[in-house]
């Protein structure tokens, strides 16, 4: 069965199974050391539909490191066969090093799109995803508001909703901690407009929050904040003290593996020795 993908206003198809099951690997803060080779071979074995990154590829100002980086550390995810996606981090986000965008293909630094399958017999039902991926070094941007605001508008007729960038609203890592500018500019939208998950990194940790809403209130009617900041880099600590937003949170190295079915989304923070870290299903 073919799948409609579409990132803007381009469309292309690609198949899943026929039972509607989409696989996505995310994880940020990657780097060039041999936990990222690690960790990107783990993931690539897997074999998913998406491969997302969160910010902060491999930390370097040099174009001809960064190449080096695609070459080898990225190899496997490039050779996968997966589609490769990306939000820039603030290790990417000056002007000057325009060569990261170049090099990963990206011709902007937000974009949305929707993963779809269609029911063979009628072709009015589907399952969907709806990934909105932005540029959180430019939060306050009022295009990329605007942007926002539409695609959020789009994403309602979705199954899933989901939103990915580098600098998280919710995050008890001590290297950064939560962005409240952010979380003050966006946040209020997504509570809004009903999103499931939102994925950053930034912080070199792995932590996943309540349903929480902007105001910091718990309802299950908000998203879950998921940062995922383990891809490699040097890790963080966390606060002594565990918000009471914070579901689980661990300074570990990870991926993660999201699954989306009909009825809910199953999502596994993996170690990079296979063993899971953290694992929930709560959207049944």
């Amino acid at each position: 069965m073919k799948k409609p993908f579409a990132i803007g206003i381009f469309c292309f198809f690609f198949s899943i199974a026929s039972a509607f099951s989409l696989e996505m690997t995310v994880f940020g803060d990657h780097d060039r050391n041999e936990t990222a080779k690690r960790i990107a071979n783990l993931a690539a074995s897997l074999e998913p539909d998406v491969h997302l990154l969160v910010g902060d590829w491999h930390y370097s100002s040099s174009e001809k490191k960064a190449k080096k980086w695609w070459d080898e550390v990225y190899a496997p995810l490039r050779q996968s066969g997966s589609i490769l996606l990306f939000a820039l981090g603030n290790h990417e986000a000056l002007p000057s090093f325009q060569f990261n965008m170049d090099l990963v293909g990206m011709t902007q630094s937000w974009y949305a799109m929707r993963l779809s399958e269609h029911d063979e017999e009628d072709e009015t039902k589907s399952n969907d995803v709806y990934l909105i991926v932005l540029d959180s070094n430019l939060y306050s941007c009022p295009k990329q508001l605007s942007f926002l605001k539409a695609a959020l508008a789009e994403s309602r007729k979705a199954r899933w909703q989901v939103v990915a960038f580098h600098h998280p609203p919710f995050s008890s890592g001590e290297g950064h901690g939560s962005n409240l500018k952010v979380r003050s500019k966006w946040s209020p939208l997504f509570d809004e407009y009903g999103v499931d998950l939102v994925l950053t990194g930034h912080d070199h940790i792995y932590e996943r929050t309540h349903p929480v809403c902007s105001d910091g209130s718990l309802n299950t009617r908000c998203p879950i904040y998921i940062v995922t900041g383990g891809g490699g880099r040097s890790l963080y600590p966390v606060t002594k003290e565990q918000p009471y937003w914070s579901r689980s949170r661990f300074k570990e190295h990870h991926f993660m593996k999201l699954t989306f079915l009909e009825d809910k989304i199953e999502v596994d923070a993996i170690k990079q020795d296979g063993s899971i870290l953290d694992s929930f299903d709560g959207y049944d």
